[in-house]
Protein backbone atom coordinates (compact mmCIF):
# COMPACT_ATOMS: atom_id res chain seq x y z
CA UNK A 1 0.00 0.00 0.00
CA UNK A 2 1.49 3.32 -1.01
CA UNK A 3 1.21 6.21 1.40
CA UNK A 4 2.08 9.67 0.14
CA UNK A 5 2.30 12.33 2.80
CA UNK A 6 2.47 15.93 1.72
CA UNK A 7 3.65 18.83 3.89
CA UNK A 8 0.95 21.13 5.13
CA UNK A 9 0.77 24.28 3.02
CA UNK A 10 2.49 27.17 4.68
CA UNK A 11 0.04 29.74 5.90
CA UNK A 12 1.25 32.88 7.56
CA UNK A 13 -2.28 33.48 8.86
CA UNK A 14 -2.46 30.00 10.39
CA UNK A 15 1.01 30.30 11.91
CA UNK A 16 0.19 33.71 13.34
CA UNK A 17 -3.02 32.29 14.80
CA UNK A 18 -1.15 29.40 16.42
CA UNK A 19 1.46 31.74 17.91
CA UNK A 20 -1.28 34.07 19.13
CA UNK A 21 -3.09 31.12 20.70
CA UNK A 22 0.12 29.97 22.43
CA UNK A 23 0.79 33.48 23.73
CA UNK A 24 -2.79 33.78 24.95
CA UNK A 25 -2.41 30.54 26.90
CA UNK A 26 0.91 31.78 28.28
CA UNK A 27 -0.63 35.08 29.39
CA UNK A 28 -3.60 33.34 31.01
CA UNK A 29 -1.34 30.94 32.88
CA UNK A 30 0.95 33.84 33.78
CA UNK A 31 -1.99 35.88 35.07
CA UNK A 32 -3.26 32.95 37.15
CA UNK A 33 0.25 32.40 38.53
CA UNK A 34 0.56 36.11 39.24
CA UNK A 35 -2.67 36.04 41.23
CA UNK A 36 -1.58 32.94 43.14
CA UNK A 37 1.76 34.56 43.99
CA UNK A 38 0.34 38.02 44.60
CA UNK A 39 -2.14 36.93 47.27
CA UNK A 40 0.44 35.45 49.69
CA UNK A 41 2.82 38.29 48.77
CA UNK A 42 0.28 40.91 49.79
CA UNK A 43 -0.47 38.99 52.99
CA UNK A 44 3.26 38.85 53.72
CA UNK A 45 3.57 42.58 53.07
CA UNK A 46 0.61 43.15 55.36
CA UNK A 47 2.27 41.24 58.20
CA UNK A 48 5.51 43.10 57.59
CA UNK A 49 3.68 46.43 57.58
CA UNK A 50 1.85 45.51 60.76
CA UNK A 51 5.09 44.52 62.47
CA UNK A 52 6.87 47.68 61.31
CA UNK A 53 3.97 49.88 62.43
CA UNK A 54 4.02 48.25 65.85
CA UNK A 55 7.77 48.65 66.15
CA UNK A 56 7.51 52.28 65.09
CA UNK A 57 4.87 52.86 67.77
CA UNK A 58 7.00 51.17 70.41
CA UNK A 59 10.02 53.25 69.45
CA UNK A 60 8.00 56.48 69.56
CA UNK A 61 6.66 55.68 73.02
CA UNK A 62 10.13 54.72 74.23
CA UNK A 63 11.50 58.06 73.02
CA UNK A 64 8.61 59.94 74.62
CA UNK A 65 9.03 58.07 77.91
CA UNK A 66 12.79 58.50 78.20
CA UNK A 67 13.11 62.08 76.98
CA UNK A 68 9.84 63.66 78.15
CA UNK A 69 8.08 61.73 80.90
CA UNK A 70 11.04 60.31 82.81
CA UNK A 71 12.58 63.76 83.47
CA UNK A 72 9.18 64.95 84.74
CA UNK A 73 8.87 61.98 87.10
CA UNK A 74 10.26 63.65 90.21
CA UNK A 75 10.31 62.64 93.82
CA UNK A 76 7.04 64.56 94.21
CA UNK A 77 5.33 62.36 91.64
CA UNK A 78 6.60 59.26 93.40
CA UNK A 79 5.36 60.59 96.78
CA UNK A 80 1.95 61.53 95.28
CA UNK A 81 2.48 65.29 95.50
CA UNK A 82 -0.43 67.08 93.77
CA UNK A 83 1.65 69.87 92.27
CA UNK A 84 4.15 67.39 90.86
CA UNK A 85 1.31 65.27 89.50
CA UNK A 86 -0.30 68.35 87.93
CA UNK A 87 3.02 69.20 86.27
CA UNK A 88 3.35 65.80 84.59
CA UNK A 89 -0.35 65.86 83.81
CA UNK A 90 0.13 69.06 81.81
CA UNK A 91 2.64 67.21 79.65
CA UNK A 92 0.41 64.17 79.13
CA UNK A 93 -3.02 65.79 78.69
CA UNK A 94 -2.54 67.20 75.14
CA UNK A 95 -1.73 63.73 73.81
CA UNK A 96 -4.80 62.29 75.49
CA UNK A 97 -7.01 65.00 74.05
CA UNK A 98 -5.77 64.66 70.45
CA UNK A 99 -6.53 60.91 70.54
CA UNK A 100 -3.01 59.74 69.78
CA UNK A 101 -2.85 58.07 73.23
CA UNK A 102 -5.84 56.60 75.08
CA UNK A 103 -4.27 56.19 78.54
CA UNK A 104 -0.94 56.56 80.31
CA UNK A 105 0.28 54.86 83.49
CA UNK A 106 3.53 55.03 85.40
CA UNK A 107 4.30 52.02 87.62
CA UNK A 108 6.93 51.31 90.18
CA UNK A 109 8.41 47.83 90.29
CA UNK A 110 6.04 46.74 93.09
CA UNK A 111 2.91 47.23 90.98
CA UNK A 112 1.82 50.59 92.43
CA UNK A 113 0.46 53.15 89.97
CA UNK A 114 2.43 56.36 90.55
CA UNK A 115 0.64 58.35 87.87
CA UNK A 116 -2.23 57.97 85.38
CA UNK A 117 -4.31 60.40 83.41
CA UNK A 118 -7.18 58.59 85.17
CA UNK A 119 -6.64 60.01 88.67
CA UNK A 120 -8.63 57.23 90.35
CA UNK A 121 -5.85 54.81 89.45
CA UNK A 122 -3.10 56.75 91.24
CA UNK A 123 -1.91 54.97 94.35
CA UNK A 124 -3.61 51.65 93.54
CA UNK A 125 -1.59 48.48 93.57
CA UNK A 126 -2.10 45.68 91.01
CA UNK A 127 -0.11 42.69 89.92
CA UNK A 128 2.28 43.87 87.25
CA UNK A 129 0.98 43.08 83.75
CA UNK A 130 2.58 39.98 82.31
CA UNK A 131 4.15 41.96 79.48
CA UNK A 132 5.73 44.35 81.96
CA UNK A 133 7.43 41.47 83.75
CA UNK A 134 9.32 40.73 80.51
CA UNK A 135 11.16 44.03 80.64
CA UNK A 136 14.87 43.84 81.38
CA UNK A 137 18.08 45.60 80.47
CA UNK A 138 18.20 44.11 76.97
CA UNK A 139 14.49 44.42 76.27
CA UNK A 140 13.45 47.82 77.51
CA UNK A 141 10.18 48.01 75.52
CA UNK A 142 7.46 45.46 74.76
CA UNK A 143 3.99 45.72 73.23
CA UNK A 144 0.86 43.59 73.16
CA UNK A 145 -2.73 43.88 71.99
CA UNK A 146 -4.93 44.10 75.07
CA UNK A 147 -8.62 43.21 75.41
CA UNK A 148 -8.79 45.02 78.82
CA UNK A 149 -9.49 41.85 80.80
CA UNK A 150 -6.84 42.36 83.51
CA UNK A 151 -7.71 43.68 86.97
CA UNK A 152 -5.67 46.80 86.34
CA UNK A 153 -8.11 47.64 83.50
CA UNK A 154 -11.14 48.08 85.79
CA UNK A 155 -11.41 51.78 84.89
CA UNK A 156 -10.77 51.20 81.16
CA UNK A 157 -13.51 48.66 80.52
CA UNK A 158 -16.57 50.35 79.07
CA UNK A 159 -14.76 53.68 78.68
CA UNK A 160 -12.11 52.83 76.08
CA UNK A 161 -12.29 50.75 72.91
CA UNK A 162 -12.15 47.00 73.47
CA UNK A 163 -8.96 46.56 71.44
CA UNK A 164 -5.95 48.64 72.41
CA UNK A 165 -2.22 48.31 71.95
CA UNK A 166 -0.38 48.44 75.26
CA UNK A 167 3.28 49.49 75.16
CA UNK A 168 5.58 49.16 78.19
CA UNK A 169 8.92 50.92 78.48
CA UNK A 170 11.53 50.58 81.22
CA UNK A 171 13.14 53.96 82.05
CA UNK A 172 14.77 55.77 84.99
CA UNK A 173 12.99 58.70 86.60
CA UNK A 174 14.78 61.93 87.51
CA UNK A 175 15.40 60.35 90.94
CA UNK A 176 17.29 57.48 89.35
CA UNK A 177 14.54 55.00 90.25
CA UNK A 178 13.67 52.50 87.54
CA UNK A 179 9.99 52.72 86.59
CA UNK A 180 7.62 51.23 84.00
CA UNK A 181 5.92 53.67 81.61
CA UNK A 182 2.77 52.29 80.00
CA UNK A 183 0.68 53.79 77.19
CA UNK A 184 -2.55 52.58 75.60
CA UNK A 185 -2.72 53.34 71.88
CA UNK A 186 -5.89 53.00 69.77
CA UNK A 187 -5.51 50.25 67.17
CA UNK A 188 -6.70 52.75 64.54
CA UNK A 189 -3.38 54.58 64.90
CA UNK A 190 -1.46 51.41 64.08
CA UNK A 191 -3.91 50.41 61.35
CA UNK A 192 -3.36 53.72 59.64
CA UNK A 193 0.40 53.32 59.79
CA UNK A 194 0.05 49.75 58.60
CA UNK A 195 -2.04 50.81 55.59
CA UNK A 196 0.40 53.57 54.71
CA UNK A 197 3.34 51.16 54.81
CA UNK A 198 1.39 48.55 52.85
CA UNK A 199 0.51 51.16 50.22
CA UNK A 200 4.22 51.88 49.85
CA UNK A 201 5.44 48.29 49.69
CA UNK A 202 2.70 46.38 47.85
CA UNK A 203 2.85 48.32 44.55
CA UNK A 204 6.60 47.82 44.38
CA UNK A 205 6.31 44.06 44.94
CA UNK A 206 3.39 43.62 42.54
CA UNK A 207 5.11 45.74 39.90
CA UNK A 208 8.18 43.52 40.22
CA UNK A 209 6.03 40.41 39.68
CA UNK A 210 4.35 41.93 36.64
CA UNK A 211 7.69 43.00 35.15
CA UNK A 212 9.04 39.50 35.76
CA UNK A 213 6.05 37.97 33.97
CA UNK A 214 6.36 40.37 31.03
CA UNK A 215 10.10 39.73 30.85
CA UNK A 216 9.30 36.08 30.12
CA UNK A 217 7.01 37.00 27.22
CA UNK A 218 9.78 37.29 24.57
CA UNK A 219 11.14 33.91 25.67
CA UNK A 220 7.66 32.40 25.40
CA UNK A 221 7.22 33.88 21.93
CA UNK A 222 10.61 32.53 20.85
CA UNK A 223 9.77 29.10 22.32
CA UNK A 224 6.42 29.02 20.47
CA UNK A 225 8.20 29.80 17.21
CA UNK A 226 10.85 27.15 17.85
CA UNK A 227 8.19 24.53 18.59
CA UNK A 228 6.40 25.50 15.40
CA UNK A 229 9.61 25.23 13.36
CA UNK A 230 10.40 21.89 15.01
CA UNK A 231 6.95 20.58 14.13
CA UNK A 232 7.29 21.67 10.51
CA UNK A 233 10.74 20.05 10.37
CA UNK A 234 9.31 16.84 11.81
CA UNK A 235 6.55 16.86 9.20
CA UNK A 236 9.09 17.33 6.42
CA UNK A 237 11.20 14.45 7.77
CA UNK A 238 8.11 12.23 7.92
CA UNK A 239 7.24 13.13 4.33
CA UNK A 240 10.79 12.37 3.14
CA UNK A 241 10.97 9.11 5.11
CA UNK A 242 7.66 7.82 3.81
CA UNK A 243 8.48 9.03 0.30
CA UNK A 244 11.79 7.13 0.44
CA UNK A 245 10.05 3.98 1.64
CA UNK A 246 7.38 4.42 -1.03
CA UNK A 247 10.08 4.78 -3.68
CA UNK A 248 11.79 1.60 -2.52
CA UNK A 249 8.51 -0.33 -2.57
CA UNK A 250 7.68 0.99 -6.04
CA UNK A 251 11.16 0.13 -7.34
CA UNK A 252 11.03 -3.37 -5.86
CA UNK A 253 7.56 -3.95 -7.31
CA UNK A 254 8.71 -2.73 -10.71
CA UNK A 255 11.79 -4.99 -10.70
CA UNK A 256 9.69 -8.00 -9.73
CA UNK A 257 7.15 -7.24 -12.43
CA UNK A 258 9.55 -6.34 -15.22
CA UNK A 259 12.24 -8.93 -14.57
CA UNK A 260 11.40 -11.85 -12.31
CA UNK A 261 7.73 -12.24 -13.23
CA UNK A 262 8.38 -11.78 -16.94
CA UNK A 263 11.20 -14.31 -16.89
CA UNK A 264 9.16 -16.86 -14.97
CA UNK A 265 6.18 -16.29 -17.25
CA UNK A 266 8.46 -16.96 -20.24
CA UNK A 267 9.71 -20.13 -18.57
CA UNK A 268 6.13 -21.23 -18.01
CA UNK A 269 5.20 -20.72 -21.66
CA UNK A 270 8.37 -22.49 -22.76
CA UNK A 271 7.61 -25.47 -20.56
CA UNK A 272 4.07 -25.63 -21.94
CA UNK A 273 5.43 -25.67 -25.48
CA UNK A 274 8.13 -28.18 -24.57
CA UNK A 275 5.62 -30.58 -23.14
CA UNK A 276 4.06 -31.17 -26.57
CA UNK A 277 7.35 -32.54 -27.89
CA UNK A 278 8.22 -34.92 -25.02
CA UNK A 279 7.41 -38.55 -24.69
CA UNK A 280 4.86 -39.97 -22.28
CA UNK A 281 7.47 -40.57 -19.60
CA UNK A 282 8.76 -36.96 -19.34
CA UNK A 283 5.74 -34.99 -20.47
CA UNK A 284 3.75 -35.17 -17.17
CA UNK A 285 6.76 -34.12 -15.11
CA UNK A 286 7.35 -31.08 -17.31
CA UNK A 287 3.63 -30.25 -17.11
CA UNK A 288 3.81 -30.35 -13.29
CA UNK A 289 6.85 -28.05 -13.34
CA UNK A 290 4.98 -25.66 -15.64
CA UNK A 291 2.02 -25.55 -13.28
CA UNK A 292 4.33 -24.77 -10.35
CA UNK A 293 5.97 -21.95 -12.31
CA UNK A 294 2.60 -20.50 -13.37
CA UNK A 295 1.34 -20.70 -9.79
CA UNK A 296 4.44 -18.91 -8.53
CA UNK A 297 3.95 -16.21 -11.17
CA UNK A 298 0.42 -15.62 -9.88
CA UNK A 299 1.71 -15.49 -6.31
CA UNK A 300 4.38 -12.97 -7.30
CA UNK A 301 1.79 -10.84 -9.08
CA UNK A 302 -0.36 -10.88 -5.96
CA UNK A 303 2.68 -9.91 -3.90
CA UNK A 304 3.37 -6.99 -6.24
CA UNK A 305 -0.22 -5.86 -5.79
CA UNK A 306 0.19 -6.18 -2.03
CA UNK A 307 3.50 -4.36 -2.17
CA UNK A 308 2.37 -1.41 -4.27
CA UNK A 309 -1.40 -1.23 -4.85
CA UNK A 310 -3.24 1.87 -5.98
CA UNK A 311 -4.42 4.16 -3.19
CA UNK A 312 -8.09 5.10 -2.77
CA UNK A 313 -9.63 8.25 -4.20
CA UNK A 314 -10.49 10.50 -1.20
CA UNK A 315 -13.78 11.40 -2.91
CA UNK A 316 -14.82 7.74 -3.09
CA UNK A 317 -13.39 6.48 0.21
CA UNK A 318 -16.75 5.04 1.30
CA UNK A 319 -16.96 2.94 -1.89
CA UNK A 320 -13.36 1.78 -1.55
CA UNK A 321 -13.99 0.63 2.02
CA UNK A 322 -17.22 -1.10 0.98
CA UNK A 323 -15.33 -3.03 -1.71
CA UNK A 324 -13.02 -4.50 0.95
CA UNK A 325 -15.86 -6.71 2.17
CA UNK A 326 -16.47 -8.43 -1.18
CA UNK A 327 -13.99 -11.32 -0.72
CA UNK A 328 -15.42 -12.06 2.73
CA UNK A 329 -18.99 -12.05 1.41
CA UNK A 330 -18.02 -14.51 -1.32
CA UNK A 331 -16.66 -16.75 1.46
CA UNK A 332 -20.04 -16.65 3.27
CA UNK A 333 -19.07 -14.14 5.98
CA UNK A 334 -21.65 -11.56 7.05
CA UNK A 335 -20.03 -8.17 6.48
CA UNK A 336 -21.46 -4.88 7.70
CA UNK A 337 -19.96 -1.60 6.44
CA UNK A 338 -21.00 1.69 8.07
CA UNK A 339 -19.25 4.78 6.72
CA UNK A 340 -20.25 8.38 7.35
CA UNK A 341 -20.54 9.57 3.75
CA UNK A 342 -20.51 13.21 4.86
CA UNK A 343 -16.85 12.97 5.83
CA UNK A 344 -14.36 14.60 3.51
CA UNK A 345 -10.69 13.77 3.98
CA UNK A 346 -7.46 14.59 2.21
CA UNK A 347 -5.43 12.05 0.28
CA UNK A 348 -3.04 11.32 3.15
CA UNK A 349 -5.83 10.60 5.61
CA UNK A 350 -7.83 8.56 3.10
CA UNK A 351 -4.81 6.42 2.25
CA UNK A 352 -3.98 5.77 5.90
CA UNK A 353 -7.59 4.84 6.72
CA UNK A 354 -7.81 2.54 3.72
CA UNK A 355 -4.50 0.91 4.53
CA UNK A 356 -5.52 0.07 8.12
CA UNK A 357 -8.97 -1.14 7.01
CA UNK A 358 -7.53 -3.28 4.25
CA UNK A 359 -4.91 -4.86 6.50
CA UNK A 360 -7.53 -5.59 9.19
CA UNK A 361 -10.00 -7.15 6.75
CA UNK A 362 -7.20 -9.13 5.09
CA UNK A 363 -6.06 -10.52 8.45
CA UNK A 364 -9.62 -11.48 9.35
CA UNK A 365 -10.11 -13.27 6.03
CA UNK A 366 -6.76 -15.06 6.07
CA UNK A 367 -6.40 -16.04 9.73
CA UNK A 368 -9.49 -15.49 11.86
CA UNK A 369 -12.21 -17.59 10.10
CA UNK A 370 -14.93 -15.18 11.31
CA UNK A 371 -18.67 -15.43 10.90
CA UNK A 372 -19.22 -11.68 11.17
CA UNK A 373 -17.09 -8.64 10.35
CA UNK A 374 -18.07 -5.04 11.00
CA UNK A 375 -16.26 -1.99 9.60
CA UNK A 376 -17.25 1.45 10.82
CA UNK A 377 -15.86 4.93 10.04
CA UNK A 378 -17.35 7.95 11.84
CA UNK A 379 -16.59 11.23 13.54
CA UNK A 380 -16.29 10.91 17.35
CA UNK A 381 -15.23 13.60 19.84
CA UNK A 382 -13.37 15.68 17.29
CA UNK A 383 -11.59 12.69 15.73
CA UNK A 384 -11.98 10.26 12.85
CA UNK A 385 -12.45 6.75 14.25
CA UNK A 386 -12.17 3.60 12.16
CA UNK A 387 -13.07 0.30 13.84
CA UNK A 388 -12.85 -3.18 12.32
CA UNK A 389 -14.31 -5.93 14.49
CA UNK A 390 -14.49 -9.65 13.77
CA UNK A 391 -15.71 -12.61 15.83
CA UNK A 392 -13.00 -14.95 14.64
CA UNK A 393 -10.38 -16.98 16.45
CA UNK A 394 -8.42 -14.00 17.74
CA UNK A 395 -4.80 -14.09 18.85
CA UNK A 396 -2.51 -12.95 21.65
CA UNK A 397 -1.34 -9.38 20.84
CA UNK A 398 1.56 -9.68 23.29
CA UNK A 399 3.00 -12.71 21.51
CA UNK A 400 5.54 -12.54 18.71
CA UNK A 401 3.80 -11.54 15.45
CA UNK A 402 2.47 -14.52 13.59
CA UNK A 403 2.38 -14.69 9.83
CA UNK A 404 -0.12 -12.16 8.54
CA UNK A 405 -0.24 -10.12 11.74
CA UNK A 406 2.87 -8.01 11.11
CA UNK A 407 1.27 -5.49 8.75
CA UNK A 408 -0.62 -3.51 11.36
CA UNK A 409 2.47 -3.27 13.52
CA UNK A 410 4.34 -1.73 10.59
CA UNK A 411 1.53 0.79 10.08
CA UNK A 412 1.44 1.78 13.76
CA UNK A 413 4.51 4.05 13.56
CA UNK A 414 3.10 5.90 10.56
CA UNK A 415 -0.18 6.39 12.41
CA UNK A 416 1.69 7.79 15.40
CA UNK A 417 3.65 10.19 13.18
CA UNK A 418 0.33 11.41 11.75
CA UNK A 419 -0.81 12.25 15.29
CA UNK A 420 -3.17 9.27 15.67
CA UNK A 421 -3.36 6.03 17.61
CA UNK A 422 -3.83 2.43 16.51
CA UNK A 423 -5.09 -0.09 19.05
CA UNK A 424 -5.42 -3.83 18.47
CA UNK A 425 -7.50 -5.69 21.04
CA UNK A 426 -7.78 -9.44 20.78
CA UNK A 427 -7.58 -12.70 22.64
CA UNK A 428 -7.69 -16.37 21.76
CA UNK A 429 -11.30 -17.26 21.01
CA UNK A 430 -12.52 -13.67 21.56
CA UNK A 431 -12.21 -12.15 18.11
CA UNK A 432 -10.25 -9.02 17.21
CA UNK A 433 -10.99 -5.32 17.35
CA UNK A 434 -8.79 -2.81 15.49
CA UNK A 435 -9.40 0.88 16.28
CA UNK A 436 -7.72 3.74 14.38
CA UNK A 437 -8.13 7.27 15.77
CA UNK A 438 -6.96 10.30 13.78
CA UNK A 439 -7.36 13.97 14.71
CA UNK A 440 -9.68 15.88 12.42
CA UNK A 441 -7.68 18.04 10.05
CA UNK A 442 -8.73 21.44 8.71
CA UNK A 443 -10.25 19.83 5.58
CA UNK A 444 -12.21 17.16 7.45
Amino acid sequence: MQLRLRPRPKSSVGETSEIRSALTRFLLVGFASLVLVAIPTVLLFQNIAKDRALKAGVENWRTLSIHLLAPQTTAGVISNDKEALAQIDSVVRPRILDGSIARIKIWDMTGRVLYSDKSALIGRVYPLPEAATLLHSNETSVAEVSSLNSTENEFERGQLPRKLVEVYTLARASTGQQLIYEAYFPTSVYNQQEHELLAQMAPVGLAALIVLSLAQLPSALDLARRVQRSRRSRERLLVHAVAAADHERRQLAQELHDDVIQDLAGVGYALSSLGDHLDAANGPAVERIGKIVRRDVELLRAMVTELYPRGPDPASLAGSLADLGSPLRHAGVHVEINVDKQLTVDETTATLIYRVARESVHNAQKHAEPQNVELRLAREDGCLVLTVVDDGRGFDPSAEPAAGHFGLRLIRDTVAEAGGTLRVESGTGRGTRVALTLPLGPQT
